[in-house]
């Protein structure tokens, strides 16, 4: 029987999980965490940092593996090199460390004319004066930072200092940068390229109404799909920065923001703010997209890593239904108690629902997407009708703090 490597071993991954052994495969799963909850189902496991690719490698060549991949952690490199170093299917190491630096990745992408906002790396606070001068709003953030973390939206005559602390303690690297805030609609996309080929069969409209609640701090509360925003543009702009940073065959996710002013031209609106080789996490690709559009990513991407017989038709849209992801939002403090979590996962509209703190438990301040202590994903026939379902399930989650 082949056996499947999985870098990560928490919540989400533990779909990919269920999902290999459902298609017949013995799955082994690295954490750097030894609670890992994914631990309990695989088949093997060991307890090794996913970011630690030598170990990774050494673990998976002692067991034999045929195939590595990863869901919902932004893990590429590691992923590549196991990959790599085992003569195994997967991105080229290079583009994976291109794609594991914001500015690496903003610099080749600009380099080779792929829309992205203006963009420069902090050295001082001198350099944020200077990028001010010209832009009113911007973000500052981490190069190589995950979930969110440091991530935060300033204005003029805000304390740059401090914001420039924030990413840099939130950098592996210790580096940040800084890059226009562009006032429009964000988008999460999701699918595989395939021979140079983008198959792009998730958009998904992003939310962020939270922004002035969390300011400085960018957090996301979800999104929903069918996008309002399917535009051919959208695919092909992906598809260019996938093929610019050399990914022609493989998982890739972006986030996208369209210009406001220019979403009814002809003239191009899309821009990239990130792209990723690997699927996403938030219970967007595990969850949302297997429901709405009938594509399964996670079976998709198990059957290029362990087999290579890559379809068109598994990409391909067979259903038009809505899904919707929202987040618990409760203030900081010692959690009191948790009501109405069991009646949110028994209601018919429920796709997913995660607790992730318990009475006794601690919630912090929300200031990045990890913080964030309970999630729902909800269907519909459209939309509208996920998204109404995905707020009154959230709603009915009660975290007292």
């Amino acid at each position: 029987m082949k056996k499947i490597m999985i870098v990560g071993a928490g919540i989400e991954h533990m779909i990919a999980i269920r999902q290999a052994k459902e298609m017949g495969y013995k799955t082994f799963v690295i954490d750097g965490n030894p609670q890992a909850p994914g631990f309990a189902i695989a088949d093997e496991h060991a307890v090794v940092s996913t970011y630690d690719y030598l170990n990774a490698f050494k673990q998976g060549h002692g067991r034999g593996v045929n195939g590595v991949m990863t869901v919902a952690s932004d893990v590429p490199y590691t992923v590549a090199m196991v990959s790599k170093l085992l003569g195994l299917r997967g991105i080229s190491p290079r583009t994976a460390w291109i794609l594991s630096n914001k500015l690496n990745m903003k610099q080749v992408l600009k380099r080779n004319n792929v829309p992205v906002p203006d963009f420069m790396e902090i050295n001082a606070v001198d350099d944020i004066e200077r990028f001010m001068a010209v832009y009113s709003e911007a973000v500052v953030k981490p190069v190589d930072s995950r979930g969110a973390r440091g991530v935060q939206k300033i204005f003029v005559g805000m304390d740059y200092g401090k914001a420039l602390y924030v990413a840099e303690k939130n950098s592996p690297t210790g580096k940040a940068m800084i890059e226009q805030y562009i006032e429009g609609p964000q988008l999460s996309v999701e699918g595989f390229m395939v021979a140079g080929y983008l198959q792009l069969p998730a958009i998904f409209d992003r939310n962020y109404e939270h922004l002035h609640r969390f300011h400085p701090y960018i957090v996301e509360n979800g999104g929903e799909m069918p996008s309002k925003y399917d535009y051919e543009e959208i695919r092909i702009v992906t598809q260019n920065a996938a093929l610019t940073v050399g990914l022609t065959t493989g998982p890739i996710k972006g986030d996208l923001v369209l210009e406001p002013n220019r979403i009814k031209t002809l003239n191009p609106i899309v821009k990239v703010i990130e792209i990723a080789g690997r699927m996403s996490g938030g219970w967007f690709g595990t969850v949302a997209v297997p429901y709405a559009t009938g594509v399964n990513l996670v079976k998709n991407n198990i059957k290029w890593v362990m087999e290579g017989n890559m379809e068109r038709a598994d990409w391909l849209r067979t259903e038009n239904r809505g899904a919707a992801i929202r987040f618990a939002f409760p203030d900081e403090g010692k959690v009191l108690s948790v009501k109405g979590y069991s009646e949110v996962t028994k209601d018919p509209s429920c796709l997913y629902a995660g607790m992730f703190t318990k009475r006794g438990g601690q919630v912090s301040a929300i200031e990045n997407h990890p913080a964030r202590p309970a999630v729902v994903v909800a269907g519909g026939k459209d939309r509208e009708e996920a998204k109404a379902n995905a707020e009154r399930l959230i709603g009915m989650i009660k975290i007292k703090t």
